[in-house]
C-alpha cells in the first residue's frame, strides 16, 4: 500500500513536471505594437523546451521563415529578414506553442534619451505628450517613455 502510494505521487509529479517544460516565451522587448528595423536582418531571441524546432514567422514575407533549435540551457535565438517600411504586420513565433505578436511595424528605429532641458520642464509640472512634439506628424509614429 506504501510503495503503491509512493509510486502514485512520483507518477504525478513526473506528469506535473512534463507539464510545466517551457513553452516557448520571449523577452520583454517582443510585445504587440513594437517597431522592428526595416530592410535588415533582426535578431530574435527566447526560451524554450531544450531540442525543440523554433520557427519565426513574420507575415510580411513568409517565405523567410526562420528556423532555430532551443540550446540545452533553454535558449534560442535566430535572425529574421526585413523589408521595407510597412504595417501593420504579426509576428509569430512557433514551438512548444505559439506566440503570435500583433501590429507589428518595420520602420526606422531610434532610441532617444532626455536632457536637462527635459528635467526642467517636468520640474514645471508641464509634461509634454509624444503627439506634442513637432516632428512626430505620423500617425504610425511609436514612442514609449520607459518611465512610465
Amino acid at each position: 500500500m506504501k510503495l503503491t502510494r509512493i509510486t502514485g505521487i512520483v507518477a504525478g509529479l513526473s506528469l506535473l513536471v512534463a507539464g510545466m517544460q517551457a513553452q516557448v516565451s520571449l523577452p520583454a522587448v517582443f510585445t504587440d505594437h513594437m517597431v522592428l528595423q526595416q530592410k535588415s536582418e533582426v535578431p530574435v531571441w527566447g526560451w524554450g523546451s531544450a531540442s525543440a524546432t523554433i520557427k519565426v514567422v513574420g507575415s510580411w514575407a513568409p517565405q523567410d521563415t526562420a528556423t532555430t533549435v532551443v540550446r540545452s540551457d533553454g535558449t534560442w535565438d535566430t535572425t529574421l529578414k526585413t523589408i521595407g517600411a510597412g504595417g501593420p504586420y504579426t509576428l509569430s513565433v512557433l514551438g512548444d506553442g505559439t506566440r503570435e505578436l500583433k501590429d507589428v511595424m518595420l520602420g526606422e528605429v531610434w532610441l532617444c534619451s532626455g536632457h536637462a532641458r527635459y528635467r526642467q520642464q517636468r520640474r514645471r509640472g508641464r509634461r509634454r505628450q509624444l503627439s506634442e512634439y513637432p516632428f512626430l506628424p505620423y500617425p504610425q509614429t511609436r514612442g514609449r517613455n520607459p518611465a512610465e
